[in-house]
């Protein structure tokens, strides 16, 4: 424990912090912290603060970062992703259908606020429209271009008119308007996506509890697709895993796939027992030299490589 971390100096103990579960972490690049969840108050050795709404910046200290201003209501529901643009702005995707920042917004489960204070801007909100029609799992900007890849269990996106999206969609970086030119072939996933990760070439990782892309192309639980949605089958998990995949991690190094989830098996063309997390070469296969024996006897909901090479893992 980093006894630095949201202490109370008049009585050495620490703030209880969040009174809800946390799902999303992200780092401003000040070394702010921005959390996202389902909780609604937050203590730190200032006291209670109310309003909070399932999102909050902290000081590098863990105190409540005051400035940061979402006292309305906040997010009415969880926010499960949160990414900062190169810009500073701050985008969040969840559950959520509103958000009050002293105002009150309809918003369709992703919404990008101003870095100063944590008020929504409007004009991203303008040009999402309503939104998605069902949940938001994950955020992940294409380093190339800014564009903002998202994943959820949705399959319907509103702007200015109706966009079928299969679990994935692509958003201009600026306004949060559709872009049709990913994955202009087909309807997408048929199940939901949990996970993105990019590689270096630009290609993207997907994991979650579908089985098909586009209809026609089989993959279990994970695939690839190229920088402009194109399914890669270059990337042969054959069968792969059998259960869902909620995180993917890029090793630094090597370019190999961590992958951790609720699956308890892996099949690229031999069945593999594996224990809710495993590592895959760059083809997709199974890396065996990465060998956790019977692994973690609950599901896996975060992976991160270091770049020691060692893997930090959190879950249930």
């Amino acid at each position: 424990m980093d006894t630095t971390f949201n202490e109370n100096p008049t009585s050495n103990l620490f703030g209880p912090g969040f009174n809800g579960s946390v799902s999303s972490i992200a780092i401003q690049g000040d070394g702010k912290i921005l959390v996202g969840g389902s909780f609604n108050t937050y203590n730190d050795h200032h006291g209670d603060h109310y309003g909070l709404g399932c999102i909050a910046r902290l000081n590098t200290d863990g105190t409540l970062d005051i400035y940061f201003k979402p006292l309305g209501n906040g997010f009415n529901d969880v926010v499960s992703a949160i990414a900062v643009q190169g810009s500073g702005k701050i985008l969040v995707g969840g559950s959520f259908t509103s958000y009050g920042d002293g105002n009150s917004y309809s918003v369709g489960r992703i919404a990008r606020l101003n870095a100063s204070d944590g008020t929504l801007d409007t004009a991203f909100t303008n040009g999402t429209g309503t939104g998605f029609d069902k949940d938001v799992y994950t955020i992940v900007l294409q380093v190339s271009s800014g564009k903002i890849l998202v994943g959820g269990q949705f399959t319907l996106y509103h702007d200015d008119s109706d966009h079928s999206v299969g679990s994935i969609a692509r958003l201009d970086k600026d306004t949060g308007a559709f872009d049709p030119f990913f994955n202009i072939a087909g309807t997408g996933f048929n199940g939901e996506v949990r996970a993105l990760a990019l590689q270096d070439d630009g290609n993207i990782l997907v994991g979650g509890g579908f089985t098909s892309y586009n209809v026609v192309n089989q993959s279990g639980t994970i695939a690839r697709l190229d920088a402009s949605g194109v399914f890669d089958s270059a990337f042969r998990p054959g069968e792969g895993f059998n259960a869902v995949v909620d995180s993917i991690a890029v090793q630094s190094n090597d370019g190999k796939v961590l992958v951790g989830g609720k699956f308890s098996l892996y099949d690229d063309g031999s069945v593999h027992d594996i224990g809710k997390i495993a590592r895959l070469n760059i083809n997709g296969t199974l890396d065996t030299t990465f060998s956790p024996g019977a692994g973690f006897n609950d599901s896996v909901l975060a992976v991160i490589a270091q770049s020691s090479g060692k893997v930090l893992v959190g879950g249930s």
